[in-house]
């Protein structure tokens, strides 16, 4: 309770979600062309929702719009948010530093906020990492399964400054009561960095 939690995403949680419609929260208005989407209501219900992690925590969310998302992050640090859940990523992840590394990493350095980033699913044999999955300052998160190591589907990369994903936790077959049309379950780093933040 208390703590202050951003969440950078494909789209905005559903917060008339029977899951959601408690939590304390805050939605930057970026217009029609940003709409809700059950990727980010399932992130939003791993942190906070009435089953979540920090249950009491107050959410400030805002959605992609474009490739441009400096925007987005300097509303995001305006909040003075404690901690930021970055569960997206390049469509083609190539384990470079992008820009979005580089916003993530100044946000860490420059407001003292901790940022965790999915790694993305490409796999570990040859996966490559998702920006802003690559930032330095990032922490980034891996999905484990029910025996607790990593699962197949969870980049790896030796990058510039270490290994990353730099932790794993648990991000496979997530049970969420009320989430999904027709899933049951929910598995993939998105939802371990969830799960992390």
């Amino acid at each position: 309770s208390g703590v202050k939690i951003g969440m950078i995403e494909t789209g905005y949680p559903n917060f008339a979600h029977v899951n959601l419609d408690s939590v304390t929260h805050q939605v930057q208005n970026l217009g029609p062309t940003v709409t809700a989407t059950e990727h980010a209501t399932v992130v939003a219900n791993i942190i906070c929702g009435e089953q979540g992690v920090a249950h009491g925590a107050s959410l400030y969310c805002t959605g992609i719009y474009g490739t441009n998302v400096v925007n987005e992050y300097d509303w995001i640090t305006a909040r003075g948010v404690d901690i930021v859940n970055l569960s997206y990523g390049e469509a083609i992840p190539t384990s470079s530093y992008t820009s979005d590394s580089a916003l993530a990493d100044y946000m860490v350095y420059a407001y003292d906020i901790i940022a965790c980033a999915a790694v993305g699913n490409s796999g570990l044999d040859n996966g490559k990492i998702g920006s802003p999955g690559t930032g330095y300052n990032v922490i980034g998160v891996g999905a484990a399964g029910g025996d607790t190591s990593i699962t197949g589907y969870t980049s790896y990369n030796e990058m510039n400054l270490g290994e990353k994903p730099t932790i794993s936790v648990p991000g496979e077959n997530l049970q969420i009561t009320n989430v999904g049309t027709g899933a049951t379950s929910y598995s993939g780093t998105s939802f371990a960095c969830a799960m992390a933040t």
